[in-house]
């Protein structure tokens, strides 16, 4: 039969749909709603391609007597495997998958080293033509190729199976530690050499005769290659095994594509590289998680130490830290109090088994209206998305799981963060120690809540050894013991506190809370039913919210009514004028709704109220003097004069520009009023929820860029019509603060070419990472200053800052300018003959011109024109974004009004002080300390040389690479990698060297692809896919020579080849029916709440 039709090329064809099939499952692991049919089509891919491998062996009539070994190797195995894939307990699974790894690994050794007998027995098949004008020197390459395949192949295989091994007894607890001797190192190098010895041993041995002495060398390499994965992974510490599980996984995709290469079966080739694709991006995925790299890990890791159980630490000045302790009782209470709850799981929860009963408290709490969301870090657990399967396993809706990056914003708005079982994810040392060993680390900044409670059994270090200054953080308490028994605590506790305060949800037409599959509708209901519910507590103290009257586009309001709701849930009540919140969009009724009072005058306000807040500064009667206006009134003389309208002891919240407005601060010291200046935020991480400053430029720089927009003539972004093609627009962002990141961000969305440029060098990352290209002077000064902001520059360097810009303004179509200096006019840094060198239609959005300006001919809010050139130098942009800004502005001033009341965060509250007792006490931030003059003189020396040095021979500007130099580079590439393939790569394998370019592609596009939370079910379904190795084993044990005496062949070699074959089978059977079964078994656990 195999006369009539070329089975090779049949066998092809039929691998076609298999692999098709196996590319759409990884597909459909995309998402969860289609992640079991993903699951299901790549069974079917993998029956299928078995079937047909069986039976074109049939047609070959070679499979003999091999019949009732094909049963053997597969059925006992495959029912091994599901046996045990729904009997390991879900916090075992990587402990299943390295097993898996494992297997698979040896699979792939086994079928490798089977296929070494195939070159000399059948040496046609490695012709890379029939051409007669191809000598015998040829045939010995392309035979030398592939042997060096299949020595990788086995190599690959064994490093994988005996690392997976010990990683698996690793993460079992088997063994605790890691392998540590001195000269390590030079073990780990040697070992290498060795495994290269070996094989140039056996590339010289090739050929009938010498096959069996091949043969020795080849297994040689196979045991010194099993050494090499047990001694590399016996280096690297537990806390790394999850990264070393990834790898593994990927090594064990890589083993099948050599594999597939040896024995020319191309859906190996295509199933490998999916797998290798698929552990090396989570591999990546979870370096990057701990902001480690790869080679960092491998070579091993952070260390073995770890923290004591002290109940306190030091400070480093003697003074002892002592963690605050909080307990069951009134933790359920502020749950039930909560509006937003944030649970943070880690493999301690995994541990103690609490996933079941935080499920429990999960459901109580939501129906009592309280809106809880579980935060999860890439690295939690022992696998990517291991705590997300943990949590489906107790029936917790995959819908209220969410990601670090996108928990992270909604963590200071959160009442209540419960850190269960985790340390090294929540530690702030990552954010605010340098010299930390986990310094750049991302992780869930649960410090940030407005209360953290950390269950833990001790404060000891996580397993990184580094101590967690979370656990003494001003709004941290720790809840000490198992996680599971305090958890079953809070079971109790919240089900008879529920009980006796009623269930808060009920109907909505008819419809109760949980029938919405919105969480945000529930929480929405949720509070409006509250609201009519809740009876305020009396007020201990007045909060007054004042109308801005000046300037007179001022929209903005100082709260909020969602911020009237929590001062009033504290007790503090909140007195609003009449129409305070009309201009963003907040009637007096939506302020009534959520408990304020309203009155119809500014005095009346002032008189009932402890507490005044404002947006802009209070407003002053002008001295009487040739008409100027004075103080704070600017172009036209306040309405009011609110400053009167305060009373000694009173406490005034709003900007207040103390660097610069003294006149103001003397007024406010007079009336013996205490005021704070949300312009006065220390810059520092502590601060950082109360930094109106920052909010308002983030904002401003926004808006900067939309004005620009509005008045630019053309697109943002390139376009192509019918009628032609346009250039992205050129936009150049002076100044690299909040401001100025957020129009380069802006700009970069609407799909400008952006550069910035900041005499501050450290802002250069940050510039480059939102896509923008960091513009430099010709010498060496940084513009560091204190506090975080600029200092004023040499004149020399200013000189070059005016000829960089006037050279950027011939190039660019916009320029947003943000550069000041506290209590100092603004730079100028565009002159008029800078200005007449743009393009007419080109636009200046000028943020500095509060203090003056940047552009020499800017007006001060108004938008003027230069040569058609537009100029705008409007004040108000945070004001026309009213309704957001009086929004954020209102969370910065809720919370300060809040650490006042509880006597928090003092440290803060003073350095924002401006006036107090009757004096003016703000001091702004001090100066950098002076550097040594002998260093101060050598710098001087240094910039006087590298300015010469600049005279003589300019810098160039840094440019991207042109575009089309990019595509010709790629393409020179690609080509060099073809003609490498043309004459380094055998004739019979370059189809097969085509499809595994391609499937690497096709794999890395669609693991992307893969939702975060099923990346533990995708790697026990690429383990089950990596199993289709088994082709390879099935081919050994029907061929006709490998029968030997189990399948009626003679020949020890034959017989050897089928035994590598039997094995190969078991193995990858075992592989492909319990990988899949534990996939499916894990995505039926995920659910969507209802």
């Amino acid at each position: 039969m195999n006369g009539i039709i070329d089975l090779d090329k049949l066998a092809f064809y039929f691998y076609i749909p298999a692999a098709l099939l196996f590319c759409l499952s990884i597909k459909g692991l995309g998402k969860h709603e289609s992640a079991q049919w993903g699951n299901i089509l790549g069974m079917v891919g993998t029956a299928f391609a078995v079937a047909a491998t069986i039976s074109i062996a049939y047609m070959e009539e070679a499979s003999g007597g091999a019949s009732w070994l094909i049963v053997i190797a597969l059925v006992p195995s495959g029912v091994a495997g599901v046996v045990l894939a729904f009997m390991v307990p879900m916090t075992s699974m990587p402990e299943m998958v390295g097993l898996l790894n494992a297997f698979g690994g040896l699979a792939a050794a086994l079928a490798s080293f089977g296929t070494y007998h195939e070159a000399v027995d059948v040496p046609e098949t490695w012709k890379w033509s029939t051409e007669p004008t191809l000598n015998v020197n040829t045939w010995y390459f392309a035979l030398y190729v592939k042997q060096i395949v299949t020595y990788l192949g086995v190599f690959v295989g064994c490093v994988t199976f005996s690392g997976s091994v010990l990683a698996m007894l690793k993460l079992q607890g088997t063994i605790k530690k890691r392998f540590e001797y001195g000269g390590m190192h030079i073990v780990s190098i040697l070992t290498f050499i060795l495994v290269g010895v070996f094989l140039v041993l056996f590339l010289a041995f090739q050929g009938p005769d010498t096959i069996q002495i091949g043969a020795g060398f080849l297994a040689l390499g196979a045991a010194v290659s099993l050494f090499m994965g047990i001694h590399s992974v016996g280096a690297i510490g537990g806390a790394d095994m999850p990264v070393v599980i990834s790898v593994l996984n990927s090594c064990s995709g890589w083993a099948g594509v050599l594999a597939g290469f040896a024995s020319e079966n191309s859906l190996l080739v295509i199933a490998g590289a999916l797998v290798g694709a698929s552990g090396a991006i989570l591999s990546y995925i979870m370096c990057k998680a701990m902001n480690r790299s790869l080679m960092n890990v491998l070579i091993g890791g952070f260390g073995e130490k770890h923290g004591g159980g002290a109940a306190s630490k030091s400070k480093g000045d003697g003074e002892a830290l002592v963690a605050k302790e909080i307990n069951v009782d009134e933790l359920t209470d502020n749950l039930l109090d909560a509006k937003e709850v944030v649970i943070i799981p880690g493999y301690g929860m995994a541990v103690a088994q609490a996933q079941h009963a935080v499920s429990k408290v999960t459901d109580i709490l939501r129906d009592q209206g309280v809106n809880v969301r579980f935060a999860i870090h890439p690295v939690a657990g022992r696998l990517p998305g291991h705590m997300n399967v943990l949590l489906a396993e107790a029936k917790v809706p995959y819908n209220v799981v969410y990601e670090m990056d996108k928990i992270n914003p909604d963590l200071p708005e959160t009442d209540v963060a419960i850190v269960m079982g985790a340390n090294d994810i929540v530690n702030p040392a990552a954010e605010e120690d340098p010299d930390s060993d986990i310094a750049g680390m991302p992780v869930i900044r649960c410090w940030v809540a407005k209360k953290c409670v950390v269950m833990k059994r001790s404060l000891a270090a996580g397993y990184a050894g580094v101590e967690n200054p979370l656990f003494f953080k001003e709004h941290s308490y720790m809840l000490f013991g198992d996680a599971k028994k305090n958890s079953d605590a809070m079971v109790t506790k919240l089900s008879e506190k529920a009980e006796k305060r009623g269930k808060k949800v009920q109907q909505n037409n008819g419809k109760s809370v949980n029938d919405t599959d919105d969480a945000t509708a529930a929480l929405a209901l949720s509070h409006d039913s509250r609201a009519q519910s809740i009876e305020f507590p009396l007020p201990t103290r007045w909060v007054g919210v004042l109308k801005e009257r000046f300037p007179a586009s001022e929209k903005r309001v100082a709260l909020v009514p969602s911020k009237v709701r929590e001062l009033r849930e504290a007790g503090i009540g909140v007195a609003v004028e009449s129409g305070a919140g009309d201009g963003a969009d907040f009637p007096d009724e939506m302020f009534e709704k959520e408990g304020a009072t309203i009155l119809k005058t500014p005095e009346a306000v002032c008189d009932k109220s402890e507490i005044v807040v404002k947006v802009n500064a209070p407003t002053f009667a002008p001295k009487a003097a040739e008409g100027a206006p004075a103080g704070s009134s600017e172009t036209l003389y306040p309405p009011k004069d609110e400053i009167a309208m305060l009373r000694e002891g009173q406490t005034l919240i709003s900007f207040l520009n103390p660097r610069a407005d003294k006149e103001l601060s003397e007024k406010l010291a007079q009336k013996g009023v205490t005021s704070l200046g949300m312009d006065a935020v220390p810059r520092t991480t502590k601060a950082q929820e109360i930094d109106a400053l920052s909010v308002f430029g983030n904002i401003a720089g926004y808006r900067a860029v939309v004005e620009a927009a509005n008045v630019f003539g053309r697109f943002f972004t390139g376009q192509v019509t019918a009628a032609g093609r346009s250039e992205p627009a050129k936009v150049l962002v002076i100044g690299a603060g909040v401001a100025g990141l957020a129009a380069i961000g802006a700009a970069r969305a609407l799909g400008a070419e952006v550069r910035g440029f900041d005499v501050r060098k450290e802002v250069r990352e940050q510039i480059e990472s939102m896509g923008a290209s960091f513009l430099t002077v010709d010498m060496e000064e940084d513009g560091g200053g204190a506090g975080g902001y600029a200092k004023e520059m040499s004149k020399s360097f200013l000189e070059r800052e005016l000829a960089l810009f006037a050279a950027q303004a011939e190039e660019v179509d916009i320029i947003i300018t943000t550069a000041a200096i506290p209590g100092k006019p603004a730079p100028k840094l565009l002159l008029k003959s800078t200005v007449e060198l743009m393009r007419p239609g080109s636009v200046i959005v000028d943020l500095a011109a509060p203090t003056g300006g940047n552009c020499e001919l800017t007006v001060k809010d108004e938008a003027v024109v230069h040569k058609f050139v537009h100029i705008i130098g409007y004040t108000d942009l945070t004001s026309r974004m009213s309704g957001i800004s009086s929004q954020f502005y209102g969370t910065c001033v809720s919370r300060v009004i809040l650490h006042m009341t509880k006597g928090t965060s003092t440290e803060i509250l003073e350095k924002m002080t401006v006036t107090k007792g009757g004096e003016v006490v703000f001091a702004p931030p001090a100066p950098p300390p002076p550097k040594p003059a002998a260093a101060q003189k050598k710098k001087e020396s240094a910039d006087a040389a590298a300015e010469a040095d600049a005279l003589k021979k300019p810098k160039k500007e840094r440019k991207p690479m042109n575009p089309t130099l990019a595509m010709l580079l790629n393409v020179a590439v690609t080509s060099i990698a073809c003609v490498a393939v043309a004459f380094f790569v055998p004739f019979a394998w370059q189809e097969q060297v085509l499809v595994f370019v391609l499937a690497c592609v096709l794999g890395y596009m669609l693991v992307w692809g893969v939702h975060p939370a099923l990346h533990t079910p995708l790697m026990s379904f690429t383990n089950a896919i990596s199993g289709i190795v088994l082709l390879a084993g099935l081919e050994l044990l029907v061929r006709p020579n490998a029968a030997g005496k189990l399948g009626g062949g003679e020949g020890a070699a034959a017989q050897a080849v089928g035994f590598l074959g039997f094995f190969a089978c078991v193995f990858a059977s075992f592989n492909v029916a319990g990988g899949f079964a534990v996939t499916q078994r894990m995505l039926a656990m995920f659910v969507k709440k209802e």
